[in-house]
């Protein structure tokens, strides 16, 4: 690689059979690049990391459909609400109670939805043809197309590398992070050696990785807690008569 350029996944299969010997890939049980991305999975489950969260993005709401295909890399919701938030609102509910209301067709409110979310999987790989792509399940069933209806803000699921000339999707300095760890996988997994010296300066290494990652929000002055949804509003006190409508003032 040249000076500057970040890791990719030709070069950490490359560094996992190093950490064995420089042993032909062919004689591997376990290939490298499942060594690699599962060193890939662990580190994503092992905090929550602020670079898994995503900006804003819109859903569109097609007519006639009573779900919305999420982003093929939707993780978990953070928050989400109707673009029209003061008319409209969106609901999380049980899928039982989703079922319940579209077998006995209960209404809700005018312009709003309750919902449900089927995390399913992501469709990335031949490992994983046939699971479902995350969706957002909706009651009523929407009568009318309306674009960019919904607004989210969701944590990401970290991709699993394919390709030679991927990266992963994370700041550069969980790079090395990776290149350990999977060397670590690879030493447990050929020489039985949990503890090797990759362990060890993986165990030191990511704590440092967590504090950076812990800085992040708070040096660009964003409040902890301020992306996390903290559930619906309740009663819609402007419904009653002593809050006027805002959208009719």
């Amino acid at each position: 690689m040249a000076e500057g350029d970040r890791r990719t996944f030709a070069s950490y299969k490359t560094q996992v059979l190093h950490a064995l010997g420089n042993v032909a890939a062919a004689d591997m049980d376990i290939t490298a690049g499942d060594i690699v991305n599962d060193a890939l999975e662990h580190i994503a489950a092992l905090n929550q990391w602020n670079w898994l969260s995503t900006g804003h993005v819109t859903l569109s709401i097609t007519g006639g459909q009573d779900y919305v295909e999420l982003p093929d890399d939707f993780g978990a919701k953070t928050a989400l609400q109707h673009e029209n938030s003061w008319t409209a609102y969106m609901e999380e509910v049980t899928w039982g109670l989703l079922l319940n209301m579209r077998t006995d067709g209960l209404a809700v409110p005018t312009g709003g939805y309750v919902y449900t979310i089927n995390v399913g999987n992501v469709e990335a790989g031949a490992e994983e043809v046939g699971l479902t792509l995350p969706t957002l399940n909706l009651h009523p069933t929407p009568a009318n197309d309306a674009a960019n209806a919904i607004q989210m803000v969701y944590r990401r699921y970290l991709r699993r590398l394919v390709s030679g000339t991927d990266r992963p999707q994370w700041p550069a300095y969980m790079d090395r992070p990776l290149s350990l760890l999977a060397r670590a996988f690879a030493k447990t997994d050929y020489d039985d050696d949990a503890e090797s010296a990759h362990t060890q300066e993986f165990r030191s290494l990511i704590v440092d990785c967590i504090s950076k990652d812990g800085l992040a929000i708070g040096s660009f002055g964003i409040q902890q807690g301020g992306v996390h949804d903290r559930g619906p509003l309740g009663s819609r006190t402007w419904m009653t008569d002593t809050i006027p409508n805002p959208t009719m003032a």
